[in-house]
């Protein structure tokens, strides 16, 4: 696996780290929608606007992992990072999925974490406001 298919996050672009890199057990199952808001128009079809939005949700975290995540929020419910993430789309010529690179804010949710036998559960991290950073990583 390279730096290029994996989940990574960081404050700043080549900054990142992947997941693996900073002791998180885990992948988490990634969901990316291509913008935030869905508006239904006059003629009574709906298009999306916005920017694009990614969740990260990991139904179970080894002891401390969340507390690595909840790290980059520096004590605030959210806050400016990067992350490389999966993207849903599936690339049939090479049978693999699309990676990207975002800068936006990740926030933490707002529900309570399931925490069993010393393990966080269903967690979802959601990451707003993106904006897509293609130069990473470098060619």
């Amino acid at each position: 696996m390279t730096h290029a298919n994996t989940f990574m996050i960081g404050d700043s672009l080549f900054g990142m780290q992947t997941l693996d890199e900073l002791g998180i057990t885990y992948e988490p199952d990634a969901a990316y929608r291509p913008f935030s808001v869905v508006d239904q128009l006059g003629d009574g079809s709906s298009e999306g606007n916005g920017s694009p939005v990614v969740t990260w949700h990991f139904t179970l975290m080894a002891p401390g992992d969340a507390d690595i995540l909840y790290n980059f929020l520096d004590g605030n419910i959210s806050a400016f990072v990067y992350i490389r993430t999966r993207l849903n789309r599936l690339n049939v010529t090479n049978d693999d999925y699309q990676w990207a690179s975002f800068g936006g804010f990740m926030k933490w949710m707002e529900g309570d974490e399931e925490n069993p036998a010393y393990h966080t559960g269903d967690v979802t991290i959601t990451f707003t406001g993106l904006v897509l950073h293609s130069e990473y990583p470098a060619s």
